[in-house]
């Protein structure tokens, strides 16, 4: 009975400390699960008890974790919680399978190795696969995020995760020394902030027009919307600005994009704003587009918010590169931002800079926070600026070390001004993406099955 309800005490921590991890403590993501992973091992004799722990510990932990949005969009709420559950629920019951069959020192790697094959395999659904990108909230890992990106991050902080439960189990020496070289890396990671040569200085303006309205509404009334981010683009472009950009969603339904060049040509700037590119009365296009010069191009998301698939058509095309006055940049739009191979591609081909566009009107500020770290991962990870227009929070500019250097107060209508460079920086993890990643799991895999083999 005594271990019983030590059990549940550290089940009840864990999810504590995820819970403290999305209100803004991110470094607790390091030990969040380290509570849980000691209940689960001690307990691994006893499937139904350990799962019985697991299932305790979402139950707890997801309602609270995963409280991002307003009551409009309780089914994005319901759906992330979901996904959470049946997501741990495979990750430990595929730990439980493994760590039967398998015991020594390398039992340590069952946990991030499955974690990492659950969350790689689930990415292909398209479907809430960022739901459980813990590493976001590590955006300041500098070293890490650019040899080997945010799965790589990812990995290690389950494999810290995993050392410290079997040093607190077992008091063997070797877990002792993974701890101790991951615990050197997070504390060097933040301080490598290498020396980033700039090429060309470009002054940007991003728009916040703040209209928390309905979708009907803002279709209906799209001529007083357009008034709006004009007026603010003709007040910014008294900074003689190079680019301006507004957020995804900007104008929605019909309208003539003529006033747009006509705006353009009249501040002799580059506008990038979002729109709904509707293809009928039911279905529509998450498009942004490019008005440089006179000329207008135009980019449709290839990824679309979950919940939306019904009626948002995401591009078969694959994203590509824009050159506008000899800038060449990439465009993120809503739930691309938290696409990890989007960002990284545009690094591999020479972005000078990339594009965020987000309505994000139906999260709370939690939500904000949260979603707007993806960016700052992009930046890290790519050595690019990331420039990210919103509707209403978080509209940032983020510096290639993650760093955000100028950002607007949420839930108001404002606009941002600020001067960035490019350069021809390429990382390690925009050369080789996640090779390094796949080779360590393939040899894991290979080093586990053939010992769970000849033990048998």
């Amino acid at each position: 009975m005594k271990n019983i309800l030590r059990d549940l005490l550290l089940t009840l921590f864990s999810s504590f400390l995820l819970i403290l991890v999305s209100y803004g403590f991110g470094f607790l993501i390091w030990i969040a699960f380290v509570p849980l992973s000691i209940v689960f091992y001690n307990n691994k004799n006893n499937f139904k008890l350990a799962i019985f722990f697991v299932l305790l510990f979402i139950l707890v932990e997801a309602p609270f974790f995963y409280n991002v949005v307003i009551s409009e969009a309780f089914v994005f709420y319901i759906g992330a919680v979901l996904y959470s559950f049946v997501f741990f629920l495979l990750l430990f019951s595929l730990v439980f399978l493994l760590s039967r069959k398998f015991e020594g020192r390398m039992e340590v790697f069952i946990l991030p190795l499955a974690f990492m094959s659950l969350f790689i395999l689930f990415g292909y659904t398209k479907y809430l696969n960022f739901i459980v990108n813990f590493s976001i909230f590590q955006p300041n890992m500098n070293l890490i995020l650019k040899f080997v990106g945010d799965y790589g991050l990812l990995f290690l902080i389950f494999l810290f995760n995993s050392a410290v439960a079997f040093y607190v189990i077992r008091k063997d020496k070797i877990y002792l020394a993974f701890i101790l070289i991951i615990l050197g890396l997070i504390i060097v990671s933040p301080l490598y902030n290498p020396e980033i040569h700039p090429e060309k200085s470009l002054k940007v303006a991003l728009i916040q027009g703040n209209f928390p309205l309905s979708w009907e509404w803002r279709k209906s009334n799209v001529g007083s919307v357009f008034e709006v981010y004009k007026n603010m683009t003709l007040e910014a472009s008294k900074f003689n600005v190079d680019l301006v950009v507004w957020p995804e969603y900007t104008l929605i339904g019909d309208f003539d994009y003529e006033n747009i060049k006509l705006l353009s040509e009249d501040i002799n700037a580059t506008i990038i704003l979002g729109i709904a590119n509707h293809m009928n009365n039911e279905n529509f296009k998450d498009s942004a587009l490019i008005v440089s010069k006179g000329s207008l191009l135009s980019y449709n998301a290839s990824h679309v918010f979950p919940g939306l698939q019904d009626y948002a058509v995401p591009s078969k095309e694959n994203p590509k590169l824009f050159n506008v006055q000899g800038f060449d940049f990439g465009i993120l739009i809503c739930t691309e931002e938290t696409v990890s191979h989007l960002s990284r591609d545009y690094g591999a081909e020479d972005a000078d800079l990339i594009v965020s566009l987000s309505n994000n009107q139906h999260f709370n500020y939690k939500g904000l926070m949260m979603s707007s770290l993806f960016t700052r991962i992009a930046s890290s990870k790519t050595s690019k600026y990331t420039i990210r227009a919103t509707n209403n929070g978080i509209t940032q500019v983020i510096d290639p070390n993650g760093k955000v250097i100028k950002s607007l107060e949420s839930n108001k209508r404002d606009y941002l001004i600020a001067t960035i460079s490019t350069n021809n920086e390429k990382t390690i993890y925009s050369k080789y993406g996640n090779f390094l990643l796949y080779l360590v799991l393939f040899i894991l895999f290979i080093l586990i099955t053939s010992k769970i083999i000849k033990r048998n």
